[in-house]
């Protein structure tokens, strides 16, 4: 691995990003939405609140930033294919992909800087949503637990994480990007409903797997704020899985080049 490589897909990637409307749109779209829930959430919360004067009197992190976090998270699930569909399709589609594989440039870097460069955006998606609990905080509407919101944010860039060495993966094996984008969905909702058909199966054994390798059952945890090392690892592993299955993908090549 070539860092000054990694740095330079990195640097093409974040400037194709900022420079893409589609990325605008969903910054836009996720801001429009997670305000809107934050102030719903914030309302509900201050109606149901024992004291006239606001939200001091019960936990603010469990009330109000734990289903915030739960329901940002789905809303990433639609939104981060969009951040994906294109990282390796477009450049098969348009063959600049060769081009790459022309230059000095290893599989392995190519696959880091597009990954990190995906991770930005999505980090840059999400920043605007510190504003709120600096807001509640400024205004003395309640007490931050800083430490637990930490790891309510650790969770969903975990999650995020997720989602988009998914979205890779799949972006590597079509040159479709509209392809891409909905067999990622997919896929993605697989992994986060993959707990829901449990009661289904009388075999407990089925139910602890399914449960296992859904998304969703790994974040409870972290949006509890609570910092589980299992939950913690589920996560690494994963990303680390489809990243792996993305290289396999990108070094599919050398396997038909040699075959012919």
């Amino acid at each position: 691995m070539n860092f000054k490589n990694v740095w330079i897909i990195w640097k093409k990637e974040v400037k194709i990003g900022f420079a893409s409307p589609t990325a605008y749109a969903g910054f836009t779209v996720f801001l429009l939405i997670s305000g809107w829930l934050f102030w719903a959430i914030v309302r509900y919360a201050a109606m149901s609140s024992i004291s006239p004067l606001g939200m001091s009197h019960f936990d603010v992190m469990q009330f109000v930033f734990r289903p915030l976090f739960e329901n940002l998270t789905l809303i990433l699930l639609f939104l981060t294919p969009f951040l994906t569909m294109k990282l390796f399709s477009e450049e098969k589609r348009t063959r600049t992909i060769e081009l790459l594989f022309s230059y000095p440039i290893g599989d392995l870097d190519l696959l880091l800087g597009k990954f990190l460069g995906a991770v930005t955006l999505l980090a840059f998606i999400l920043l605007p949503t510190v504003l709120y609990p600096i807001f509640l905080q400024i205004k003395h509407l309640a007490q931050i637990q800083w430490p637990v919101l930490m790891i309510q944010y650790l969770g969903m860039f975990l999650m995020g994480g997720a989602f988009i060495s998914v979205g890779a993966w799949i972006s590597s094996l079509t040159e479709n990007t509209a392809a891409s984008f909905v067999v990622t969905l997919g896929v993605l909702l697989m992994f986060w409903m993959l707990s829901w058909g449990t009661n289904r199966f009388s075999t407990s054994k089925i139910a602890r797997v399914l449960h296992h390798f859904s998304l969703l059952e790994h974040f409870t945890s972290f949006s509890t704020g609570v910092l589980s090392l299992s939950n913690l690892t589920f996560y690494l592993l994963f990303v680390l899985f489809f990243l792996y299955l993305t290289y396999q993908a990108l070094q599919s090549r050398v396997w038909q080049g040699a075959k012919e």
